[in-house]
């Protein structure tokens, strides 16, 4: 992690833009879950957890998706402030590397 991480610069904001990204928002999202503001707020789980699905089309084997998600269920609803930053780091990281 770098000096100065922020959960809400350094991953609510990245993941609001590959969300944005992925379904072709141009402006800010405020009203969807995938705003970063949501993000921080208890949406962090549930939308990595979208994107995974919904970019394999929901395919039934895709096994290491089903391993991160099995993993970051329990942060299902929980904010930013209630992950511990090396953990929201983490399934961050490994996050970017399954959206690829």
């Amino acid at each position: 992690m770098r000096d100065g991480w922020n959960f809400h610069g350094d991953i609510a904001f990245s993941l609001e833009n590959n969300a944005c990204h992925h379904f072709k928002e141009i402006m800010r999202p405020y009203s969807k879950i995938y705003d970063a503001d949501s993000i921080e707020d208890g949406h962090f789980a549930e939308v990595m957890i979208i994107l995974l699905r919904e970019k394999t089309h929901f395919n039934n084997e895709q096994y290491e998706i089903d391993d991160f998600i099995k993993e970051c269920g329990q942060w299902i609803g929980k904010g930013g402030n209630e992950i511990a930053p090396e953990i929201a780091d983490n399934l961050y990281q490994r996050f970017l590397k399954l959206f690829e």
